[in-house]
C-alpha cells in the first residue's frame, strides 16, 4: 500500500500525478508479468486457442490485442480482454487483463492499462496514460465498474503523470470524462459498498469515496457515499466513511472538501448534515424547555389567582 499526505494548493497536482504514476507502474508490472516484450502485431485468442505472448485466453474467455505494443489476457471464467493500441508509437504499450469471473477489460490508447479482478464487473479506458484497476487481487469483489473516456496523463523527459481509477469492494463505480489533459494526471477511488465517484474535466485532483491505496493511510471503506469533482484543479474531495455522504467540488482550485458522515458538502458549504440537524434539534429543544413554565411557576400562578378570587368575593359582601 502506498501512503502519503496530500497538502493543499498546487502541490496537490504534482503529488497526485506522481502517486498515480507509482500505482500505474506497479499495475503495468503485474499485468505484464510472464509476458515477452510486446510485438508489433494484432492477435486474438478464443477459448484458449491461439494463445501467444500478446494474446492469452482461458477455455471460457476471449483475448484480443490490436496494434503495436498491445497485450490482452483473459484468464478468468467467462471474461473478455481487449487492448487497442492502434495509435501506439515506438515504445508505447496498451494492456488489458481480465481475471475473476464474468467481466470485461478494455484498454484503448497509448500507455493505458485496464485490469479487472472483480466478478461481474467492467473496466473501460480510452485515453492516454490512463489506468483502471477494478477489484482487489483477492478476487472476492462483485459488481464494480470503472469508465474513463478522453482523459490524458503526462509523459515528458522529466515528468510522468497518470490518470488512475481504483475500484474495490462491492457495487462501486468510478466515472471520468476528460480528466488530466496532459497536466498532472489525477486519482480516483471507490472502495467499500455501493459507492460512486465522478470526475469531469478535472486535473491533478484526488476524488475518493473510501480509500484503499492513497492518500489517507490505512484502508478505509465507505458505505453508500458519493464524491465528485467538476472542472477543478488540485482538489481533494472525500467521503469517508459514510453512510449517505456526498462531497463535491465545482470549479475550484486547491480545495479540500470532506464529508465524514451523513450529509452533503458542496464547495465547503454544508447543504445538509446529520450533525448540524442534530445540533439544531437540540438547540430548539433547549429553547422550548426554557420557555416552558416550571411547576413552581404554576403553583405561584394558582395561588395568585386564588387570592384574587377570594378578594373579589369578600368585596362583594359589603
Amino acid at each position: 500500500m502506498i501512503r502519503a499526505t496530500l497538502p493543499g494548493g498546487r502541490t496537490n497536482r504534482a503529488l497526485v500525478g506522481a502517486l498515480g504514476g507509482a500505482v500505474v507502474s506497479a499495475t503495468f508490472a503485474a499485468a505484464t508479468l510472464g509476458s515477452a516484450a510486446p510485438a508489433n502485431a494484432t492477435c486474438a485468442s478464443f477459448f484458449g486457442i491461439g494463445n501467444s505472448a500478446q494474446c492469452t485466453s482461458s477455455p471460457t474467455s476471449i483475448a484480443i490485442a490490436l496494434g503495436p505494443g498491445a497485450t490482452a489476457k483473459a484468464t478468468g471464467l467467462f471474461t473478455v480482454a481487449i487492448a487497442n493500441g492502434l495509435g501506439n508509437g515506438a515504445g508505447q504499450t496498451t494492456i488489458a487483463t481480465a481475471d475473476g469471473s464474468v467481466n470485461l477489460a478494455y484498454a484503448g490508447g497509448s500507455d493505458s492499462v485496464t485490469v479487472t479482478h472483480s466478478n461481474f464487473s467492467v473496466g473501460i479506458v480510452q485515453g492516454k496514460r490512463v489506468a483502471a484497476v477494478v477489484g482487489s487481487v483477492t478476487g472476492k469483489d462483485f459488481f464494480n465498474s470503472a469508465l474513463s473516456l478522453g482523459s490524458q496523463g503526462l509523459v515528458t523527459p522529466t515528468q510522468t503523470a497518470t490518470y488512475t481509477l481504483l475500484v474495490a469492494g462491492n457495487g462501486n463505480m468510478a466515472v471520468d470524462f476528460g480528466g488530466g489533459q496532459g497536466d498532472t494526471g489525477g486519482f480516483m477511488e471507490a472502495y467499500g459498498t455501493l459507492n460512486s465517484v465522478f470526475s469531469f474535466g478535472s486535473r491533478g485532483s484526488f476524488v475518493g469515496a473510501g480509500t484503499f491505496a492513497i492518500p489517507l493511510g490505512p484502508a478505509k471503506p465507505a458505505v453508500f457515499s458519493t464524491a465528485f469533482n467538476l472542472f477543478g484543479t488540485g482538489n481533494i474531495v472525500t467521503t469517508i466513511p459514510g453512510p449517505l455522504s456526498i462531497a463535491g467540488s465545482i470549479g475550484q482550485t486547491g480545495a479540500t472538501i470532506k464529508q465524514a458522515g451523513p450529509g452533503i458538502n458542496i464547495n465547503n458549504t454544508v447543504v445538509l448534515s446529520a450533525a448540524a440537524t442534530g445540533a439544531s434539534n437540540r438547540a430548539a429543544s433547549a429553547a422550548a424547555s426554557n420557555k416552558r413554565p416550571s411547576a413552581a411557576d404554576g403553583s405561584r400562578h394558582k395561588a395568585s389567582a386564588a387570592a384574587s378570587t377570594g378578594g373579589s368575593k369578600r368585596g362583594s359582601l359589603h
